[in-house]
């Protein structure tokens, strides 16, 4: 039988082109007090036009919030399928790795149950993506730092990005460079790169978030102020009958 739900895709699946999803797979929500990057949103509208685009920074730059900013932006008018993923360091296993890939590819569609290969790595993502064509695919891998240098799941990584299809677009971010060799496709103009000192805020970015967080805490103060009705009072109890 077939089950609704995220499932796992393979190289025997039925192309998805007509399946686009309307949002990512695990794409976090948005802040209650969030302050809008725009002009590091369109920086990561990019992310279209060259294979691999980096975002690296230390802690509280606001990588993810950005990230995820980017992806809701671009559903307004979409270019392509977002992949959304979060790493985690069970992903040193390529094997978990790919099944979380392949999961984050599938949800939304029907899975087929039966004829699953047991084994699934670099080649059955790769062929994953290239089953989406024509539409582009962008995979965004947020905290990839997570993922330790040098293990099976390090080189997992190295291996889909070298073999990209034409069709398909690779986002890493994290606290540290990936380790993927990326010398060539720097050469020819394939990577784009977002640092720290792009994701500083600035002057007038600290403005706005300190007017947000003025609003939302006036707004909480007014909520807590505001009179509670009082609850209805119960309605009394029949008298009893006289005994007889």
């Amino acid at each position: 039988d077939e089950r609704t739900g995220p499932g796992r895709l393979t190289a025997g699946d039925p192309s998805p082109a007509v399946a686009r999803p309307a949002r990512p797979f695990g794409l976090p929500r948005a802040l209650d007090v969030e302050i809008p990057r725009l002009r590091l949103v369109r920086l990561l509208e990019g992310r279209w036009d060259r294979p691999v685009t980096l975002l690296v920074a230390g802690p509280g730059f606001g990588k993810t919030t950005v990230l995820a900013q980017a992806v809701r932006a671009h559903q307004a008018a979409p270019r392509g399928i977002d992949v959304w993923m979060s790493c985690e360091a069970t992903y040193e296993d390529p094997f978990c790795f790919a099944t979380a890939l392949l999961d984050a590819m599938s949800a939304g569609r029907r899975a087929r149950g039966p004829g699953r290969r047991a084994a699934q790595g670099p080649r059955e993502v790769v062929d994953a993506l290239v089953r989406w064509a024509p539409l582009d695919v962008c995979l965004l891998l947020d905290d990839v730092h997570e993922i330790p240098p040098g293990s099976p799941g390090a080189a997992f990584l190295r291996e889909v990005a070298r073999t990209l299809p034409a069709t398909a677009h690779l986002v890493l971010s994290g606290r540290e460079a990936p380790d993927v060799p990326l010398a060539r496709r720097e050469a020819a103009g394939e990577v784009a790169r977002i640092g720290g000192e792009d994701l500083a805020f600035t002057e007038i970015e600290v403005q706005d978030g300190d007017r947000r967080i003025r609003v939302a805490r006036n707004v909480s103060i007014s909520a807590q102020a505001a009179p509670v009705a009082a609850a209805p009072a119960p309605a009394a109890a029949p008298a009893a009958d006289p005994a007889p």
